[in-house]
């Protein structure tokens, strides 16, 4: 199902950008960081095409741990880096 039938990809871009710069604008509070962050997931949530892959990253025992779910096989991978995530992303295209 198209969650998006009226929109192309490019305005859906850039309709992300400009919420992601009104989040990203919010004084740096602890709890204002943590409701920009969970605008910014909505934001990327309710914009993000359906076949594309979703990236976030999170802190495992101070270690930045990147993720990505992969709606089309429906699974969710961990990486160490951002290189080994577009690695990744960029093998997608040629597999």
């Amino acid at each position: 199902m198209n969650r998006n039938p009226y929109y192309s990809p490019h305005e859906l871009n850039r309709q992300r950008y400009r919420l992601e710069q009104l989040v990203a604008k919010q004084p740096s509070l602890p709890w204002r960081q943590a409701l920009a962050q969970a605008g910014q997931q909505l934001v990327r949530f309710l914009t993000a095409a359906p076949a594309e892959p979703r990236v976030w990253q999170s802190s495992q025992r101070g270690q930045s741990i990147w993720w990505v779910y992969d709606p089309v096989s429906q699974r969710r991978q961990s990486f160490r880096s951002e290189l080994e995530v577009r690695q990744w992303l960029d093998s997608r295209y040629y597999d």
